[in-house]
């Protein structure tokens, strides 16, 4: 074999493996991509969940300043979140399809809402006939007691997303590490 035909067969071969590692480097980057869009999917569904915290938390804020001092622009708060609940609620669980355990705890968490909305719409009603009714309502500490497991449901959720997004972001920075480590054996 003479040095020419060595020569080109060294060439042939550093070419095939130069295509061959930018195949690989693409096919790493593709699901890198995908690796980062579960990333930003679980940041998508923490913040919803944030979301629902505190348009409920606004639903109170508007029913608790509307029976202190019977204004009716405190309700403002009260009836802009809580036609957005519901909808917040849908979008977390299109947001976890993926997921059986997010969905059953949503489906869980929806009753606390319920029971939580209804018993705010209640005591606005009774104050609007009796004032010291819709306060009793409110002594009775059911309402607390609604938005309690509200909280520790959403707890629970948020938890398992940031386990999620621990994982994902590890995932992530892994697929990253092999790309980086081929470009740099391409080199």
């Amino acid at each position: 074999m003479t040095i020419k035909t060595k020569l080109r067969l060294l060439l042939g071969t550093l070419f095939f493996f130069s295509i061959a590692n930018i195949g690989f480097v693409y096919v790493l980057e593709s699901r890198s991509e995908n690796k980062l869009q579960w990333v930003v999917h679980t940041n998508q569904v923490l913040q919803k969940s944030g979301e629902l915290l505190n348009a409920i938390s606004d639903t109170e804020t508007g029913q608790r300043g509307y029976l202190l001092t019977g204004q009716n622009y405190y309700l403002e708060p009260y009836f802009r979140s809580r036609d957005e609940i519901k909808k917040i609620w849908t979008e977390l669980k299109a947001l976890t399809s993926d997921n059986p355990g997010q969905q059953e705890l949503l489906d869980e968490l929806i009753v606390d809402i319920d029971y939580k909305l209804e018993e705010l719409a209640q005591t606005i009603e009774m104050y609007n006939i009796e004032p010291s009714q819709a306060l009793a309502v409110v002594r009775s500490n059911a309402g607390k007691q609604y938005m309690d497991n509200i909280r520790a449901y959403l707890s629970s959720f948020d938890g398992e997303e940031k386990r999620l997004l621990e994982q994902r972001n590890g995932d992530y920075r892994e697929a990253r590490a092999y790309i980086t480590m081929m470009i740099v054996i391409e080199a």
